[in-house]
């Protein structure tokens, strides 16, 4: 499988009380990155065009996290952006469709408590984290924060500083061993969810001998 250079990732700050989640998630999380490259998505125009629809669904399935009125008043930083509206700019640059899939969470859930949320975060700020090594491969194809990678244009101190503020935040709360627990199933959760986009659009927008994910 291919490995990233350390340069690369917008690598964040080394983490205390997020420790026992990243030991559990750490190594899914590194899963996800290597399906990713493992579908190759920067080969071609048509790969990466698949790319931009598994952003897009990942993007549309965490919307309701970041627009919860609990996002807006534990991580005020996390504001939610113009990031699918940038990702169906890119889409529409490459003359690709879209279409919007179903959220993990219904607006304004009740359900989701503090515990729950962190652990989803965790998962979704950290797959941004790929973000500028996503861009250096983009800009191969010659894609741009113009034309066609819009939604990569952030560049890596920018991500840093949003993990490093987002694990700061996390690192102060009170957090019980149960917490805990439903944190590391929010991040499973997460995991899956992302996996299964991932797995689902780049394994069926290809047949035969051009099929993207093996095994």
């Amino acid at each position: 499988m291919t490995t990233l250079p350390a340069s690369d990732i917008a690598v964040g700050v080394p983490v205390s009380h997020l420790r026992q989640l990243s030991m559990l998630g750490d190594k899914a999380l590194n899963d996800l990155r290597g399906r990713f490259l493992a579908a190759r998505p920067f080969a071609n125009h048509c790969h990466y065009g698949c790319f931009l629809s598994v952003q897009y669904l990942i993007a549309s399935e965490l919307k309701p996290v970041y627009s919860h009125p609990l996002r807006s008043k534990i991580f005020p930083f996390l504001k939610p952006t113009d990031h699918i509206v940038k990702i169906e700019g890119d889409m529409r640059d490459l003359g690709s469709a879209y279409s919007y899939i179903r959220p993990v969470y219904p607006a304004h859930d009740a359900s989701l408590n503090p515990a729950h949320l962190c652990g989803t975060l965790f998962i979704a700020e950290g797959l941004r984290l790929m973000f500028p090594y996503f861009r250096k491969q983009a800009e191969h194809l010659g894609f741009d924060s113009c034309f066609g990678a819009r939604h990569l244009a952030c560049d890596a101190s920018g991500i840093r500083q949003r993990w490093t503020a987002f694990v700061t935040t996390v690192n102060s709360m009170c957090f019980s061993a149960q917490d805990m627990v439903v944190m590391a199933a929010a991040a499973d959760r997460t995991i899956k969810q992302i996996r299964t986009v991932i797995d689902g659009e780049f394994g069926s927008s290809f047949n035969g001998n051009e099929r993207l994910l093996h095994g």
